[in-house]
């Protein structure tokens, strides 16, 4: 397939669609991942709000930030959702996941994706995700074998959940940003370690560390049908523009 058959679909932040040549590829699923505190719900939120602004849709799906947080955290950066809400364009879930079953988050997910029918998707995050998987796979794996569950199982089960809910996403004719967080002295991208070669592209967000300390760092670790750099490019987060690539 060449170049000029391929679609793109701007990121919103200025700068990051020249490194990306375009933009995200269309339909892909991209994974935002990093450490606490680096501006991936940002980058999230800053997606689906550009997207509004030319009159795409998007849905906004959480499992751990109440709406009301969500809407504060936008309003700190200048960003109306009831606005984009009202008119139709915008559309925000969260899940309360205390007793709720995986399988039954992702079918809720795919029939308001189907009804919505939104351009654009962002999940934030799988790791929460992941984190629930790990616990109900824990309890239930505790009552089949009437003993503590053992490590490998869990970690299978907790795999097929995020894989069943990527698989599906990919599926979802959108463009989704999915968001995982890096624990402190992890080797690998994601918390659950393997999310970041099922995805279709990998963007990694970090901080400074030692004179670069304070400042804001992306790099796109992958992205398929894009031929981007794989240099540490800053960033800065300002009020009305969001994330801003540093040039």
């Amino acid at each position: 397939m060449g170049d000029h058959m391929i679609k793109y679909i701007s990121t919103g932040i200025k700068g990051l669609d020249k490194i990306l040549k375009g933009g995200f590829p269309k339909d892909s699923v991209v994974l935002v991942t990093g450490g606490a505190g680096t501006g991936k719900s940002i980058f999230g939120l800053q997606f689906l709000i550009s997207g509004c602004e030319k009159g795409e849709k998007g849905i906004h799906i959480s499992f751990e930030d109440e709406k009301q947080m969500l809407e504060d955290q936008a309003e700190s950066l200048g960003w109306d959702l009831n606005k984009y809400e009202t008119k139709g364009l915008l559309k925000v879930i969260n899940f309360y996941m205390p007793g709720r079953h995986i399988v039954d988050v992702i079918k809720t997910i795919e029939k308001e994706v189907k009804q919505f029918n939104p351009d654009r998707i962002v999940i934030d995050s799988l790791s929460v995700l992941s984190l629930y998987a790990e616990a109900v796979a824990a309890v239930e794996l505790s009552r089949l074998s009437g003993a503590s569950p053992q490590v490998v199982p869990m970690k299978l089960v907790t795999m097929g959940s995020i894989m069943g809910l990527l698989s599906r996403i990919k599926k979802m004719n959108a463009t989704a940003l999915v968001i995982g967080e890096v624990p402190e002295g992890h080797n690998s991208l994601t918390r659950d370690s393997y999310s970041e070669f099922i995805s279709d592209g990998v963007i990694n967000m970090s901080r400074g560390k030692g004179k670069e300390l304070g400042k804001r760092f992306l790099q796109v670790i992958k992205m398929r049908s894009v031929n981007h750099d794989l240099k540490m490019h800053g960033f800065t987060i300002e009020r009305k523009e969001g994330i801003k690539m540093k040039k």
